[in-house]
């Protein structure tokens, strides 16, 4: 079985909650707090699905996010609410995911 262990940033900006991953640079955002995970659920869903199903490595030609967002992270982590998110996949696909998410707004 696949696992892969992300980390995302969590911040508002303009009107919506972004869930930035740090590993590589994928983002998705939701107008509610409330529905980011999910959001982030389906975004991952779909993302790792997909690379799997077309037998490719997930993320494997996405770089990192840009510095700022792990610079944002790292000023944030000690004192900022921490939230371990599972991606639930397709059986088939015999793969996981977990997501250490930081709220830093």
């Amino acid at each position: 079985m696949s696992h892969f262990e992300l980390h995302a940033i969590v911040y508002f900006e303009d009107g919506w909650w972004i869930a930035q991953i740090l590993e590589h640079d994928l983002a998705t955002a939701a107008r509610d707090l409330q529905d980011l995970p999910s959001e982030l659920e389906r975004f991952l869903q779909v993302q790792i699905a997909g690379s799997l199903e077309a037998g490719l490595k997930p993320f494997q030609d996405l770089p990192r996010a840009p510095e700022r967002f792990w610079r944002m992270y790292e000023r944030h982590s000690v004192a900022a609410r921490h939230e371990q998110l599972w991606v639930h996949l397709p059986d088939e696909l015999d793969a996981d995911a977990s997501i250490d998410a930081l709220d830093a707004a």
